[in-house]
């Protein structure tokens, strides 16, 4: 009757909310869709990653070599793969990356406060529906990779 037809919205209500909350990043573990294959095999275009966020300087300073992390670069999000801890004698610290499938290391270091988290799960072609919304748009020089 009216009282299941009730509970029953709730109930999809209460999962829309914590979904849209999981997209925004309330949660500590957040997914982001990847656009490129520049990580290939391991992750594909439009395979998403679930990013857990760095809650504090310590885990970045935690980081090393063979981590998969998620970072701003201008407007764009990227997924590659520690190669180098760089640190300075200040004692600041950066990392060099690369795309598995590319063939040289990004030209510009990350900087802490650029990494978004740390990959920690691949779930593959779950993202494939914004990977064909992206598609219309033009992908900017170096993001893609070759056809």
């Amino acid at each position: 009757g009216k009282e299941r037809e009730t509970v029953g919205f709730f109930a999809v209500l209460a999962a829309c909310v914590l979904f849209a909350w999981f997209v925004v990043g309330v949660f500590p573990v957040y997914p982001s869709v990847v656009l490129t294959g520049s990580m290939e095999p391991l992750i594909a275009p439009g395979d998403a990653v679930l990013i857990q966020k760095l809650s504090s300087e310590g885990e970045i300073y935690r980081l090393s070599e063979g981590e998969i992390i998620n970072f701003k670069r201008d407007k764009i999000t990227i997924t590659h793969r520690i190669v180098g801890v760089i640190k300075d004698e200040a004692g600041n610290v950066s990392f060099q990356t690369k795309g598995d499938n590319n063939d040289s290391a990004d030209v510009q270091p990350v900087l802490p406060n650029d990494i978004n988290g740390t990959v920690r799960q691949v779930i593959p072609k779950v993202g494939l529906p914004v990977l064909l919304m992206k598609s219309g748009e033009a992908v900017p020089e170096g993001v893609t990779d070759h056809e």
